[in-house]
């Protein structure tokens, strides 16, 4: 939906220029402590979720802090998936305008981390694998998301993805 991503994508920068300024003072084990626990309680929302539950935050919140973990540990994706679900977008729509909106914020911190020096030059040919593998990523899930998953069965599965995450994250910030 591009008016969606649209919307998502302006809202994420100012989020991304306040994660940018909070980078070099923010510790790596709180942020992922912190990512965990976010993590949990979107994953558990999405397997159990309650009838006629209410968002935690205004919807317009979820873009600028999605951008904010987007510069600090490229961590936006539930904040944006929440985003566009909550705007009633189906699976194909939601996993496009996330695609879009992550890739816009991409560039934008490739612009950033180019221009302050924290990525060199030489280090731009790295990016293109990832460029690609995005693009052939996002391709390879709409044809599975159109053949084999229904919307539940799509919501379950990040619901399962994101606490999977949430483990990683919270034993990494623990040990």
């Amino acid at each position: 939906d591009r008016a969606i991503m649209a919307r998502g994508a302006l809202l994420a920068l100012p989020g991304l220029l306040i994660g940018f300024a909070l980078i070099s003072w923010m510790s790596t084990a709180w942020l992922e402590l912190g990512y965990g626990i976010l993590l949990l309680f979107f994953g558990f929302n999405l397997l159990w979720p309650q009838p006629e539950a209410r968002q935690p935050l205004p919807l317009v919140c979820y873009p600028p802090l999605a951008g904010i973990l987007s510069a600090l540990i490229h961590g936006g994706g539930p904040l944006i998936y929440t985003y566009c679900r909550t705007q009633n977008l189906n699976r194909m729509q939601t996993v496009a305008t996330m695609a879009a909106i992550h890739f816009i914020n991409n560039i934008s911190k490739g612009l950033f981390f180019g221009f302050s020096g924290l990525l060199l030059v030489e280090q731009l040919p790295s990016l293109l694998p990832a460029c690609l593998a995005a693009i052939v990523g996002t391709r390879l899930g709409r044809t599975i998301l159109q053949r084999h998953l229904d919307e539940r069965l799509f919501s379950r599965g990040v619901g399962v993805m994101l606490l999977l995450l949430a483990v990683r994250y919270l034993l990494r910030s623990l040990i």
